[in-house]
This record gives C-alpha cells, sequence and structure tokens, in this order.
C-alpha cells in the first residue's frame, strides 16, 4: 500500500510585499494630498459677516494665522462658537463652510453701550459699565456719554461711578434709539439724570427718564423734516406724553 505525501509548499516574495505597502503609502498619501488641495482656502472666497470695529481683512488675519489654517474643515473645527480673548469688542467667531474651498467667517461683537472720554481717551463700556477697550480711536455708532464722572478707569473692570444704575438707564436709552432707527452721537446727563440727546447738530431735551419710548419717536419724525436739515439748535421734548396735543419747540443757536 503507498503512501501519498502531501507537501506544504509556501513561496514567499518579499519584494511583492514591499510593493503593496508602497502602493498603499502612496494612496493614503495622495489621498491626503487631495483632501488639503480640496479643502484648501481661496482668499477671494472668503466672506466677513458681523464686523464692525474690524474690517474683513483684520479679521482674515486673526483666523488665518498659518498653513493648516487655509484648511476648511479644520477652521470649521477649532471656531465653532470660539470665544475670543484679549481682542478688543469681539466676544467669538465662527466659520462655516459655504464649499470645500470657501468659509463664511461670522464675527459677534460685544454689545458696546457707548463711551467717555477720560484724560484724552475713549473708554468703551458694555451696559454693565464694564470697560472694554481704551483707545484714542473713534468708533462710529457708538455715543460719547457725559455727565457720568470716573476718578480712574481700568481694562475688564466697572466704571466707578457713584450710581451703577446708570448704565441700566443707558441702555435703556441705546436701545430705543436703536429702535427708531436714530444714531445719537452724545448723550448727556445732567446732576439730576435729566437726558439731552445730541443729533447732527441739534440738541434734543429730554429731560426725566418718562416717556422714553414717545420722546423718541417723535425724535425720529422730526429728524425726517426737510426743513430743520442743517439747521442748528435746541427741540424740547421734555413734556412730551406721546399725546397729540404735544408741541415740540425748536429753538435755534444764536
Amino acid at each position: 500500500m503507498s503512501k501519498r505525501i502531501k507537501a506544504d509548499v509556501r513561496i514567499e516574495h518579499p519584494w511583492l510585499r514591499r510593493l503593496f505597502f508602497l502602493i498603499l503609502i502612496a494612496m493614503i498619501a495622495g489621498a491626503g494630498w487631495y483632501y488639503v488641495d480640496l479643502h484648501t482656502i481661496k482668499d477671494e472666497n472668503v466672506v466677513v459677516t458681523g464686523n464692525v470695529h474690524y474690517t474683513a481683512e483684520e479679521i482674515k488675519e486673526m483666523v488665518m494665522v498659518d498653513a493648516k489654517s487655509r484648511n476648511s474643515l479644520y477652521l470649521s473645527w477649532v471656531y465653532k462658537d470660539k470665544p475670543i480673548k484679549d481682542v478688543p469688542f469681539i466676544a467669538s467667531m465662527t466659520v462655516k463652510v459655504t464649499a470645500p474651498d470657501s468659509i463664511r467667517i461670522e464675527v459677534h461683537e460685544k454689545k458696546l453701550a457707548g463711551y467717555i472720554v477720560f484724560l484724552g481717551e475713549n473708554v468703551y463700556f458694555d451696559d454693565a459699565g464694564v470697560v472694554m477697550e481704551i483707545t484714542n480711536t473713534y468708533t462710529a455708532g457708538i455715543p460719547e456719554i457725559s455727565g457720568i464722572l470716573a476718578e480712574e478707569v481700568m481694562m475688564g473692570e466697572p466704571l466707578p461711578v457713584e450710581d451703577p444704575s446708570i448704565f441700566e438707564l443707558i441702555l435703556e436709552i441705546t436701545k430705543t434709539l436703536e429702535k427708531y432707527g436714530i444714531n445719537a452721537q452724545k448723550i448727556e446727563f445732567d446732576e439730576n439724570r435729566n437726558i439731552t440727546v445730541k443729533v447732527e447738530n441739534l440738541r434734543f431735551l429730554i429731560g426725566e427718564e418718562t416717556y422714553l419710548n414717545e420722546k423718541f419717536e417723535d425724535m425720529a419724525g422730526i429728524l425726517k423734516k426737510e426743513e430743520l436739515s442743517g439747521k442748528k439748535g435746541s427741540i424740547d421734548l421734555q413734556n412730551d406724553d406721546g399725546s397729540k396735543n404735544f408741541t415740540a419747540i425748536f429753538t435755534p443757536d444764536e
């Protein structure tokens, strides 16, 4: 009786394994290069929204600081409602990918209530009276507040005023002005907290903090009158309670 013996013969080819791994590495490298190239942001495809205090170019420089930050997916991950520190006026920024090579940077600025002039510098503060920026430049759309005194100011600290509730009133005034589309350059308080609002060459005597909505609504209507265009003077709204019997009095400057 004969026996068949089956030999287990394995022929190995080291060069085939090397070739396989080289092909695999090349495929991975190619996929990585394609990924990077596909999501590389083009400068003309960057849209910036919500910025007031900084130009679009300045925002781009803040966000796209190095080579990896020119990748759209990387930026969308890093700047997903990211709080921004040590940048005046900016609370956070969000990057949204609109196409593999295109992004939209949404800037969320800190809400500023106004500024005071202190030792020749403009001191900007938020609705709680906290100092946000000290600068010698002017930011359009933010009114100057006069009549609140401070002996010293510090970044990140509340303005040291006698009556901190004044900031709640300032916030109410600025919100109501914004409601009626009024761009006031200055809001003044006297020692009794009577209010005067300056818009271009006109001073509106508001008086006490009553009927603010009615007073500012009438102010918006007055500002639209062509006969007051270019004129300088004051308009008395102190007794304006919203009734039809009230008539605003204009007194031109001498």
